[in-house]
């Protein structure tokens, strides 16, 4: 919370009304978290990665590029990311994003077990409606009371 620390007094009502629409957007159903494919962790048991097949767990980004190596008949190296492993399976099949989507779709149409994280965050909106928000000038002073207290550590 260092960059909050060292706000002027004008920045943190700034922050404040940014934090007041974010959560007005999350009660209303108008703001969707991306969590990304690490979020996935949360719910892994064991030391067994994902598998093919499996719905205990959605693979990683490691995983899903070694998939995609090994549907594809590719050789990437170890540093390669999700995003750069896509661009060569892109270019691999001529350019074209179908057999792409194609292979994603078909891992990720299953039944997988839902996380206590993505649960969490799929029962944010109603909780903070319970809460009374989104008033906005509820929000906005509950914005400003987060930041005074962060501010304060």
């Amino acid at each position: 919370m260092q960059h909050i620390v060292n706000r002027q007094p004008g920045d943190v009502d700034d922050l404040a009304k940014h934090l007041a629409q974010v959560v007005r957007a999350l009660t209303t159903g108008r703001l969707v978290p991306f969590l990304g494919a690490g979020a996935n962790q949360c719910a892994r048991t064991g030391k067994r990665g994902w598998q093919i097949g499996q719905t205990q767990s959605l693979p990683l980004g490691s995983e899903l590029v070694g998939h995609l190596a090994k549907a594809f008949g590719l050789t990437f190296p170890r540093s390669l990311d999700l995003a750069q492993a896509s661009e060569r399976v892109v270019l691999a099949s001529g350019g074209t994003g179908g057999p792409l989507f194609d292979e994603l779709h078909s891992l990720f149409n299953a039944n997988y077990i839902i996380t206590s994280l993505h649960r969490y965050f799929a029962g944010l909106p109603a909780r903070l409606r319970a809460k009374g928000l989104p008033k906005a000038t509820d929000a906005l002073d509950r914005s400003r009371l987060v930041l005074a207290h962060h501010a304060a550590q």
